[in-house]
C-alpha cells in the first residue's frame, strides 16, 4: 500500500487530480481544511486550504497507469514516512512459506470491503459538503479577500513592543475622561430641556432659556451636574416675577378685585388674601361682591366675611357699587366677579363698567388654576386684557404642577405672580413660595 496527500483550493479540484493520477485504485482516508501562513503560527492572515490524504494498492494495475514502470525489485520500494498527526495503517506481516508465496494483492476481503465503504460514504459526504450553497436573499455572502502581510509596525503594536504606538483609542485614560465629560454634560442639559418640555413649555421658550442657560456656563462648569442644575435655577429665577402682597401708600384707598373662569377658585382665595393681609398689615378691610348670576356664591363669601369679622356689600348694580364705596370707610376693598368663559363678552363688559366707577387706586388679580392647558391660558389672557389685571394668582396646584407655560405666558405679557394656592379648602393658607422655589418646581429640582 502507499500512502499520499494532496493540497489544493478546493475538495473537486483535489478530486480530479488524484482521480487523473490514480484513477479508481486510490482511497481517500481522510479531508480536512487547512491554513497556512499564519502570522507566528496563529490565524492571522492565514490562507484557507484543503487536503486529502489516500492510499493506492501497489499490486492494482491501475496503479501504474501513466507512469513509468520501477525497474528495482518490488522489495525495496521506498514508502515515504507519514507525519505522527496521520494515523498509520501497518500491513500486517504474513509468514513466507517457500513451497506457496503468498500474492501481495491477497488481503482480508472482509476488512478491505469494510474500508473501501467507509471511504466511499466518507467521499459522498465530502462532496456534497463541497458543493456551493444557494445564496439567501435576506443574506449576502461576504467576499472573502486575501489580506496583505503586517507591517513591522503593525506587529510592533500588536505585541506591544512599541510604547509610542497608541494601541486602541478607547485605551487612552485622558481620552476617555473627555468622552465621559461629554456624556456628563449633554445628560444635564438634556434632562433640563426634557423637563421644560414635560412642563409644556413652547418650543421657542425652551431654546431661548437653554440659549441663556449654556451662554452662562463655563467648560469648568459644563463638567459639573450640580453646577448645570444651579445655574439652570439661577436663570429661571430671572424670569419670574413675583409680588405676594397688595402694596398701597399710606392713606391711600386701594380696590382689589379678583377675576378669572368658571371653577377658578375667585371666592375661596379671596377670603384667604384677605385673611393674610389682615394678619399681615391690620389694616381695616371690606368684602364685596357683584356676582349676580351665582347667588350661592355671594351667600358663601358673606359667610366668609362674618368669619372675618369685615362688612359685606353685594350691590347690584355699578351705581350702587359706587354709592356704597362712599360710605364704607376701609381702605382696603375685596371684589369678587363672576365666573366668565371665553364667550362672557357681556359679563366682562359688565366688569368693565364696574371698574370705571372706581376713582381710587385699583389692582386687577387674574385668577387661574393650574391645570389650565398652555392654549386656554393664552387665551384668558388676551380676553381678560381689557380689565388691566396686573397680577396672576395661580390655583389648584395640589392638581397639578407649577408648569413653564405659565412662566412662558406672564413673561410675554410683562405680569407677575402675586399668591399661589394648593387647596380648595378655605382654612388652608396660601403657599409661601419664592421665585428660587418656583424655578425647581419648574426645573423638576424641588425636594
Amino acid at each position: 500500500m502507499k500512502y499520499g496527500k494532496l493540497r489544493g483550493n478546493s475538495i473537486p479540484e483535489l478530486m480530479m487530480q488524484l482521480r487523473s493520477e490514480y484513477g479508481q485504485s486510490a482511497y481517500i482516508i481522510e479531508t480536512k481544511e487547512i491554513k497556512r501562513g499564519g502570522v507566528f503560527g496563529s490565524d492571522l492572515l492565514a490562507k484557507k486550504q484543503y487536503e486529502i490524504e489516500f492510499m493506492v494498492s501497489e499490486g492494482d494495475p491501475s496503479y501504474s497507469r501513466g507512469r513509468p514502470q520501477s525497474q528495482r525489485p518490488p522489495s525495496k520500494i521506498s514508502i515515504p514516512e507519514k507525519s505522527a498527526s496521520l494515523p498509520v495503517i501497518k500491513p500486517v506481516a504474513e509468514p513466507v512459506v517457500a513451497a506457496k508465496p503468498i500474492p501481495t494483492t491477497e488481503t482480508n476481503l472482509n476488512d478491505l470491503d469494510a474500508l473501501i465503504e467507509s471511504l466511499k460514504s466518507f467521499k459522498t459526504k465530502t462532496v456534497l459538503e463541497s458543493r456551493p450553497q444557494p445564496e439567501k436573499p435576506a443574506k449576502s455572502q461576504p467576499k472573502i479577500e486575501i489580506a496583505e502581510a503586517p507591517t513591522k509596525e503593525e506587529l510592533a503594536a500588536l505585541l506591544k513592543n512599541e510604547p509610542g504606538i497608541e494601541l486602541m483609542p478607547a485605551l487612552n485614560p485622558s481620552r476617555n475622561f473627555m468622552i465621559q465629560s461629554d456624556e456628563l454634560e449633554k445628560d444635564a442639559i438634556s434632562r433640563i430641556r426634557q423637563r421644560l418640555i414635560e412642563s409644556q413649555g413652547s418650543v421657542d421658550f425652551v431654546d431661548r432659556f437653554m440659549n441663556r442657560l449654556e451662554r452662562s456656563l463655563s467648560e469648568e462648569d459644563r463638567l459639573h451636574p450640580n453646577r448645570v442644575r444651579s445655574r439652570s435655577v439661577e436663570r429661571m429665577k430671572e424670569l419670574i416675577r413675583l409680588v405676594p402682597s397688595i402694596d398701597y401708600q399710606h392713606g391711600e384707598r386701594k380696590v382689589v378685585f379678583f377675576v378669572g373662569p368658571n371653577g377658578s377658585g375667585k371666592t375661596t382665595n379671596l377670603t384667604k388674601v384677605a385673611f393674610k393681609q389682615m394678619l399681615d398689615s391690620g389694616k381695616n378691610l371690606s368684602v364685596y361682591s357683584i356676582d349676580r348670576h351665582r347667588l350661592a356664591a355671594s351667600a358663601q363669601l358673606e359667610q366668609y366675611a362674618e368669619v372675618l369679622t369685615v362688612p359685606f356689600y353685594s350691590p347690584l348694580f355699578e351705581t350702587d357699587f359706587r354709592e356704597f364705596l362712599d360710605r364704607d370707610g376701609s381702605q382696603l376693598v375685596f371684589v369678587d366677579t363672576a365666573g366668565m368663559g371665553l364667550r362672557s363678552h357681556d359679563r366682562r363688559d359688565e366688569l368693565l363698567r364696574y371698574i370705571e366707577v372706581v376713582h381710587e387706586s385699583v389692582e386687577v388679580h387674574l385668577v387661574l388654576p393650574a391645570s389650565l392647558s398652555p392654549s386656554l391660558t393664552e387665551k384668558y389672557m388676551e380676553f381678560f386684557e381689557p380689565t388691566g389685571f396686573e397680577k396672576i394668582l395661580l390655583t389648584h396646584l395640589d392638581e397639578s404642577e407649577f408648569l413653564a407655560n405659565f412662566i412662558e405666558a406672564a413673561d410675554k405679557w410683562k405680569r407677575t405672580f402675586s399668591f399661589f394656592s394648593n387647596s380648595p379648602d378655605v382654612g388652608a393658607p396660601l403657599l409661601a413660595k419664592g421665585t428660587e422655589d418656583l424655578a425647581k418646581m419648574v426645573l423638576g429640582l424641588s425636594e
